[in-house]
């Protein structure tokens, strides 16, 4: 959530308006929140005793000696179901890597980060067409939404979440509209 926040706000062109809205949000939030919230949220410190952190990081370490013991093809689809520690990879990095390999994970991510990188791209090349403001904005907002998904999905097993791939083909065809305006 906060480097989601991070990248909106960074995105934003009224940051005097944002940044106080963000501000009463979190101090609502924390008036508002039980206090079971925050017990849980005390457990981050000591996360070595947690044992959910425990077994994502077990989980991490399966994954990623899988990739290791098969470099090039990875174990295959559900994966996790061959390691003991686990039933989920609870990261869609070690999820590419171990399911299918370092190529595979190379290509994931530059697919990922390739798509981030060309929005930002997009965003310097329409920003002197007035009339293309929108495919500006609309990408600023597409790699906002890119950074939250590559931050998420560092806890959860994401990588085949269809939303990921429904951004990455709009942002191809947000591409393809500013090339066919210039």
């Amino acid at each position: 959530l906060g480097v989601t926040t991070v990248a909106l706000l960074w995105n934003t062109r009224r940051k005097y308006l944002v940044v106080p809205m963000v501000v009463a949000a979190v101090a609502l939030a924390l008036v508002t929140l039980p206090e079971t919230w925050f017990e849980r949220m005390r457990t981050i410190a000591a996360f070595g005793q947690d044992a959910s952190a425990g077994a994502r990081l077990d989980a991490w370490r399966a994954g990623i000696q899988h990739a290791l013991i098969f470099p090039v093809p990875g174990v295959g689809l559900d994966g996790w179901r061959y390691a003991t520690v686990t039933t989920d990879w609870h990261n869609s990095y070690v999820e590419i890597m171990a399911e299918h390999g370092f190529i595979a994970f190379g290509l994931w991510c530059l697919l990922l980060f390739g798509t981030m990188v060309s929005l930002v791209r997009l965003g310097r090349t329409v920003a002197g067409f007035p009339d293309l403001a929108w495919i500006g904005s609309g990408g600023r907002l597409l790699a906002a939404s890119l950074v939250a998904f590559a931050a998420g999905s560092m806890f959860l097993g994401l990588s085949y979440w269809d939303i990921l791939y429904h951004l990455i083909v709009i942002s191809v065809l947000l591409s393809e509209v500013a090339r066919g305006k210039q």
